[in-house]
């Protein structure tokens, strides 16, 4: 059963005249709605459109192919940006689809666009107002002697958002109004605090106060929001902005739009608002809504959706965000298990940048030019048991008369792939009678596709509030906190929306939440839990999980605090679910339809170079036709298809002389083509009639919901036991790194040791530790504990030795580090005794390797054994044993996801389970002399951490499979990870027979 439960809620989503061919041009063109449409999409073009009488025949032919476009939207496309399409409330019923063919109980709701919530607050706002309240901005924080925020500075027409980050010296004045917080305060408080700390005149203060305000260490009670009311809508001491309450924002019958009444609004804001001169071209921020009452979906419907996501789930791509993936490789070389406030975490100067562009100085050399990054080859991906499975029924479908490949339950049994119950958010869908589409599922955030429609219906408000309220109260223990930032004015139409989440998390737009439901940047750190990056404040002692409810493609936006924010969501949730053919199989012409049981997942598609179309050159349209339908005979095009472009998307008959007229000059300037089978009602392929019926341009969205909680990890915040963290070189330990081969690394180990046990002048290396590493070529990371006048002899020694090796290639390169302690890691035990334990973990490696020399000693069986020392002091039982054991075996199985491991390490442990019974019941191993001094102090080191180890069950077992890590990567020289999860997984079946016979 799929962990995962269905909203009663769903949206319907359609162009807003369906069933009119976009062939009759006088209808659109006569028609008050779409005319409607024009003008507030591009009101430029309406303009000229209107200079030419709304004829046709008027137009030249670029204009002309501009309303063919605008008129193809209006008829095929569903997503409901302005006039062109509409969106629908709905719900699941247990009767029969019933869709509503009518707009007659239809409205639209108008709104002033952002582009003019952003012009009247620059017009009423670009002076210091003494009279208006001021609060801390919401990205401040310190740095060293300074405190670091980010500037918002908009440039050009649009007003395009640009950030900056900036700094301001430390002053006991500026803490001051820092621990003011991000509530609102009068300047007179404000003045009074900086008087008292700075001992200076009102008249000083005061200009200090404007000079934060001017820099925007401080802003403006007026500054703009983006969820909830509208402050402009709210009474202010602003006159002229209490004056736009009288004219919006409104609902209105759609039989009333016209752009008549949207010139009428335009004179009333012109008149009363703002200065003409000043006025964006987009004014209005228009959202068309139908009646949904009349339109029931099947329940029936969601057995099919579960049988799509159940194939998908084994077939789709499943998307990481590559550079959250990078940020937390970083994050964990950085900071390992280090507690680490989120400000600091991601400042691009002292924490990790995430991929943040600072302005700097003009560079002459690189100002005018567009040169891109190098490129890495890819090494390209192993062949997948899906890509085998779906090649081998692609061939088996070839000379059938369907482009298709139809899957059953027998294809996919046997697919490795996370199920179902993993999905959360959306699910995109169309459907017929007959067949079903899932066009896209994923997602972490129900609401986040629905978000910018709460502003326009209150039923659509209530599902996302209902929605929110649900996954809220299922995880009592993680706080949803909805992002709070301005993009670009025209972005912002989209993220216009209401409050959902009970906490706000605001970064560049102001909360109009109580002080107490707003999370401060400032309170918010960073931890690194099993791979996964957790966010936990401080003041509500939980972790909190941001949540974007916009559709806003937020990956394009300019602020990297923003980007990495969302992103992090992202880490919690399967993000895209789909099937991607040509990701799957690139480079081909075309790809098939793939269908499971009924539904389809993936349509067909056919991709070109431009060169194939330029041979239609004929002067006459007609010969232009004839041989574009010779290429679609010989491609076997489907009667409807579609032109995709990012989110673009333009449908055409390959019946219609014109949609293919249309759709050759459409990609007469592009270099690469891809099209799309669009799926069709067969009226929709009758190009004689002008009503056409084709229910796939109807798009629903539904909504999944967890049934179980998230699993929240354990936030450990134990104090760290004293201990200096870096030491440079130079100071007490040398940090070193050998890079040489992987299966010349023992070798050198053994080379070395003699340098290792020296006296030198000042005395021997006090304590000395290796691990081996791949980061970014297999090398020794190599530690010592020295008195630090020995280390120019040290290092001519190391010379002496490695010299030769290099003249040779034995060792490539040696570098001098930083050593910095994993205080945080080895917390629970203390960093002195775990150093302790790795110099006599290391020096017990290094006698076994002298001893393998002569006795040809088993690697793993010295793992296996080292394990059990430890576990034994440890852990005491045999059954925390096996559950530890298990557990951490389990982190392996999802770090490899190879299919069927257990049956293969099963079968492993049944051949090599004789050795290890006889290694482990008796000490023969030991009789090298060396091998049995260095496990006498092996077992010492851990009877002193045993004396030491404190915290949680959870934070020791940690600690635990952490040493226990350490020890193995010194024994195995490769693939250390796979050796060890085989190791791990063999003791705990050996524990288990054991227990077994006892029992």
């Amino acid at each position: 059963m799929p962990d995962y439960i269905f909203a009663k809620h769903a949206i319907l989503r359609r162009p807003l005249h369906v069933g009119i061919s976009p062939l009759d041009l006088e209808y659109f063109l006569n028609s008050p709605i779409f005319k409607a449409a024009v003008y507030i999409a591009t009101p430029d073009y309406y303009y000229l459109l209107e200079s030419n009488n709304f004829e046709a025949a008027n137009l030249n032919r670029k204009s002309l192919n501009t309303l063919k476009k605008y008129i193809n939207r209006f008829c095929y496309r569903p997503v409901p940006f302005g006039l062109f399409a509409s969106v629908s409330y709905v719900q699941w019923q247990d009767n029969i689809n019933q869709f509503k063919t009518t707009d007659q109980n239809a409205y639209a709701f108008i709104a002033f666009s952002q582009q003019l919530i952003n012009t009247i607050y620059k017009y009423h706002n670009h002076n210091f107002d003494p009279s208006i309240k001021y609060f801390l901005n919401f990205t401040v924080y310190k740095n060293d002697n300074e405190y670091r925020y980010i500037k918002t500075s908009l440039s050009g027409k649009n007003d395009v958002r640009n950030y900056k980050l900036q700094s301001i010296a430390y002053s006991k004045p500026l803490a001051r109004l820092v621990n003011f917080g991000t509530e609102p305060k009068a300047i007179e408080e404000m003045v009074k605090a900086v008087v008292a700390e700075a001992d200076c005149s009102q008249k000083d203060a005061l200009d200090y106060i404007i000079f934060l305000a001017e820099e925007q260490f401080l802003i403006s009670e007026l500054e703009i929001n983006i969820t909830g009311k509208d402050q402009f809508t709210k009474p202010h001491s602003i006159a002229a902005i209490n004056r736009l309450e009288e004219v919006l924002p409104r609902k209105i019958p759609l039989s009333l739009v016209t752009t008549d009444y949207f010139e009428n609004l335009c004179f009333h804001i012109k008149r009363q608002i703002v200065e003409p001169a000043l006025l964006p071209k987009d004014l209005f921020n228009v959202i068309a809504i139908s009646d949904g009452e009349e339109t029931n979906l099947s329940a029936k419907i969601q057995q099919k959706i579960n049988a799509g996501l159940q194939a998908l789930s084994k077939l789709g791509s499943y998307s990481s965000v590559p550079m959250m993936d990078k940020f937390i490789k970083q994050f964990e070389e950085k900071f390992d298990q280090q507690t680490v406030p989120l400000l600091l975490a991601v400042d691009p100067e002292n924490g990790i940048d995430y991929d943040f562009s600072p302005e700097t100085e003009s560079n002459i050399l690189l100002e005018t030019l567009k040169i891109g990054d190098t490129q890495r080859m890819n090494p390209g991906g192993s062949w997948t048991l899906k890509q085998s499975m779906l090649l081998r029924k692609w061939h088996e479908q070839l000379g059938h008369e369907t482009n298709e490949i139809l899957l059953n339950e027998n294809d996919i049994q046997d697919l490795d792939g996370p199920q179902p119950g993993e999905i959360c958010g959306s699910v995109f869908f169309r459907m017929s009678d007959t067949l079903i589409y899932i066009e896209n599922a994923g997602g972490i955030n129900p609401a986040s596709l629905i978000g910018r429609f709460t502003v326009a219906d209150e039923k659509i408000r209530d599902a996302a509030m209902e929605m929110a309220n649900y996954i809220e109260e299922l995880n009592p223990e993680i706080v949803y906190a909805e992002i709070l930032h301005l993009s670009d004015p025209k972005v912002d139409n989209i993220n216009r929306r209401e409050n959902f989440y009970r906490y706000d998390l605001p970064i560049t737009a102001k909360s109009v939440r109580k002080a107490d439901c707003q999370l401060r940047l400032i309170d918010l750190s960073l931890k690194l839990i099993h791979g996964k990056l957790y966010l936990w404040s401080a003041r509500l002692r939980k972790i909190v999980i941001p949540m974007l409810s916009s559709a806003y493609n937020h990956s394009r936006d300019k602020l990297p605090l923003f980007r990495f924010l969302v992103d992090l969501g992202y880490q919690y949730s399967n993000i895209n679910l789909s099937l991607d053919m040509p990701g799957l199989f690139p480079g081909l012409a075309s790809y098939p339809r793939v269908s499971y049981n009924g539904v389809v997942l993936s349509l067909a598609k056919w991709s070109f170079s431009s060169a194939i179309f330029q041979k239609i050159n004929d002067p006459d349209p007609q010969n232009r036709y004839s041989d574009f339908l010779h290429i679609a005979k010989k491609n076997h095009f489907p009667v409807c298809f579609s032109l995709k472009e990012n989110d673009q998307q333009l449908v055409f008959n390959s019946k219609s002389f014109n949609d293919i007229m249309l759709f050759l000059d459409c990609i007469s300037n592009k270099k690469n083509i891809l099209i799309e089978e669009f799926l069709t009602d067969t009226s929709c392929q009758n190009t004689d009639e002008k009503k056409i019926n084709n229910t796939f341009v109807n798009q629903f969205n539904c909504f999944l919901l967890p049934k179980n909680p998230y699993p929240v990890p354990k936030f450990n915040l134990a104090k760290v036991r004293n201990g200096l963290r870096h030491f440079i070189p130079g100071s007490e330990w040398l940090y070193l790194k050998l890079y040489c081969a992987k299966l010349g690394t023992n070798k050198l180990l053994l080379d070395i040791a003699p340098l290792l046990f020296k006296t030198y002048d000042n005395g021997k290396i006090l304590q000395w530790f290796f691990i081996r590493y791949e980061d970014h070529a297999p090398h020794i990371r190599l530690r010592l504990k020295i008195d630090p006048r020995d280390l120019p002899q040290i290092m001519n020694a190391l010379k002496s030795k490695l010299s030769r090796k290099i003249d040779r290639h034995i060792v490539r390169e040696y570098t001098i580090s930083t050593y910095s302690r994993e205080l945080e890691r080895y917390a629970p035990a203390g960093i002195h005794f775990t150093e302790n334990f790795f110099t006599a973990s290391s020096n017990y490696v290094l006698a076994f390797l002298k001893a393998s020399k002569r006795y040809h000693f088993l690697p793993y069986l010295y793992a296996i054994s080292g394990m059990v020392d430890i576990l034994k002091q440890l852990i005491k039982g045999k059954k925390d044993q096996m559950a530890f054991l298990y557990e951490v075996f389990k982190n392996f199985e999802a770090e490899f996801k190879e299919p069927g491991i257990k049956v293969q390490l099963d079968k492993k442990f049944r051949e090599l389970r004789p050795e290890i019974i006889a290694h482990l019941s008796n000490n023969a191993y030991l009789n090298p002399s060396q091998l049995y001094t260095a496990r006498k102090l092996f077992l010492q080191s851990i009877m002193q951490i045993e004396g030491k180890l404190s915290g949680s069950n959870t934070s020791r077992n940690d600690y635990i499979a952490s040493i226990i890590h350490m020890h193995l990567n010194r024994i195995f020289n490769t693939e250390p990870r796979k050796q060890e999860m085989i190791c791990f997984y063999l003791l705990y079946k050996h524990l288990k027979s054991e227990f077994a016979k006892i029992d």
